[in-house]
């Protein structure tokens, strides 16, 4: 995905995979800020990761779309969208729990 955002000259499959790396580490951290300004507001730990879970997914879409790297989510098929939901909500699981046992400590 970063390459088709950035379009970087890349000469081998391993500067790909570095690329990806530091995309996928970027969204992460950018994701795991999101969740942080989701607990500055009045919400409840469980609504703001439900919350946090529709922003990270929905946004992957969107990006997906505009990116025209992917059809619309209901013609990916069953396992490819099953695997995709289940990665992100693993993704906003983790990062609502370390949240809250953070937050929860201050």
């Amino acid at each position: 995905m970063g390459a088709l955002v950035f379009r970087p000259p890349l000469k081998t499959g391993a500067q790909a995979e570095r690329l990806g790396l530091a995309v996928h580490w970027g969204h992460g951290i950018a994701m795991g800020a999101v969740r942080g300004l989701l607990g500055l507001t009045p919400l409840g730990a469980l609504t703001a990761s439900a919350l946090h879970f529709v922003i990270v997914w929905g946004g992957d879409v969107m990006l997906y779309r505009a990116l025209d790297i992917a059809p619309m989510p209901w013609k990916w098929g069953g396992t490819a969208l099953a695997t995709d939901l289940f990665h992100k909500l693993v993704l906003s699981a983790v990062t609502s729990a370390v949240f809250v046992a953070l937050y929860s400590e201050v």
